[in-house]
């Protein structure tokens, strides 16, 4: 239905108790080492465009074509068709009102609004319930190579809007990624829309170049989502000056990022 590039890709990874997270997300969680994983991706989309009409309908995209995106997702168990394997979106954040107004509508989206500054070496997303401030580093330890490829490799996305789940497919080539070292100077944004992540535990980030003309798939229903209510946790303050966290992880041979 539709074909974009997702550039500077940006993953940074934490995993937390299933338990914890479970109630949160109304499909069921994909685990790792007995794990469920949640994502902070932040990357440019350009080049937003229908996959028909052209050089025209891509003039006619302009106001939506290029902009950035931070979303936070989780790992779900997805349908035969994405071989088991799925993304959840738990929320998104961008600063395009016209796409924060469509994209619900189109595909069931968790879009906020938000201001986004992307620079080569750090992200930046602030709005009036907190901000991200993520610096990348040179690469230091790799992440296990399996679970890279657990995070990455998922080309089905499932939301969940008014108690209806819906899904879509995606294909691209494989990520082309390095392992690096982030300083999260700032995460409150996350901490107080979702407290349940205050207790969740960075593990490493992946930094990527992009991927090139993604075909985006129309979205359809799926079953309908469990109905879970979640569990009372205390949210956990954070100090009011925070230390930066900085971990280190190494780019794998041929990765193709140097």
């Amino acid at each position: 239905m539709f074909r974009a590039d997702w550039r500077d890709v940006l993953f940074v990874h934490y995993s937390i108790d299933p338990a914890i997270l479970g109630p949160h997300v109304p499909f069921e969680l994909d685990l790792f080492d007995g794990r469920a994983w949640v994502s902070i991706v932040a990357f440019t989309q350009a080049r937003f465009r229908p996959a028909w009409g052209g050089r025209l309908a891509e003039w006619l995209m302009r106001p939506v074509a290029t902009h950035g995106f931070l979303n936070l997702r989780t790992y779900v168990r997805g349908d035969e068709a994405s071989g088991g394997r799925a993304i959840y979106f738990i929320s998104e954040w961008i600063p395009n009102r016209l796409t924060a107004w469509v994209g619900p509508k189109l595909y069931g989206l968790p879009l906020r609004l938000a201001r986004l500054a992307y620079a080569e070496q750090e992200r930046k997303v602030a709005s009036a319930q907190g901000a991200i401030d993520l610096v990348i580093h040179p690469r230091g330890a790799a992440i296990d190579g399996r679970l890279s490829e657990f995070l990455l490799e998922r080309y089905t996305a499932f939301m969940s809007r008014g108690g209806r789940g819906r899904m879509f497919h995606i294909r691209h080539q494989p990520w082309k990624y390095g392992d690096v070292a982030v300083s999260i100077v700032d995460d409150s944004l996350i901490r107080r829309v979702h407290p349940w992540f205050a207790v969740s535990n960075f593990v490493g980030a992946h930094l990527s170049m992009g991927a090139f003309d993604v075909e985006i798939g129309g979205a359809s229903p799926t079953n309908p989502p469990r109905r879970t209510e979640p569990c009372e946790m205390r949210v956990l303050r954070r100090p009011s000056a925070v230390k930066p966290l900085i971990a280190t992880s190494s780019i794998p041979p041929g990765s193709g990022v140097s």
